[in-house]
């Protein structure tokens, strides 16, 4: 439905550069949700990698912190169980890489005199 067309406006807005309109339909698409689980937690995925290349990688690890919480709440029904931990999973891997890109950014910035 809606949803899933904002966040495929979303992608071809970041395909041609425009990433704060990018940011602005994909957070758009996640709050016109319903989405399946899978497909919820590919929306985030987008947004927090838009946040992050957007330099806001703050915003990028509270998203993904935040997604990670919801899943771990889904986790608790029974008809959402899998998909909610295959999802945190893909969230708590995302979250992963940002903490290691910034910590090997930091690492090869050069020294200040």
């Amino acid at each position: 439905g809606r949803a899933r067309c904002l966040a495929t406006l979303a992608q071809l807005h970041a395909l041609r550069g425009d990433a704060e309109e990018a940011l602005r339909l994909q957070a758009a698409a996640l709050r016109a949700a319903p989405l399946e689980v899978d497909e919820w937690a590919s929306a985030v995925l987008s947004l927090s990698s838009l946040q992050a290349k957007g330099g806001a990688a703050a915003a990028a690890e509270a998203t993904l912190r935040e997604a990670a919480q919801i899943c771990e709440t889904a986790k608790a029904s029974p008809s959402s169980k899998a998909e909610a931990i295959a999802s945190q999973a893909r969230l708590c891997v995302a979250l992963g890489r940002l903490h290691l890109s910034a910590t090997v950014g930091a690492s090869e910035a050069p020294a200040k005199a």
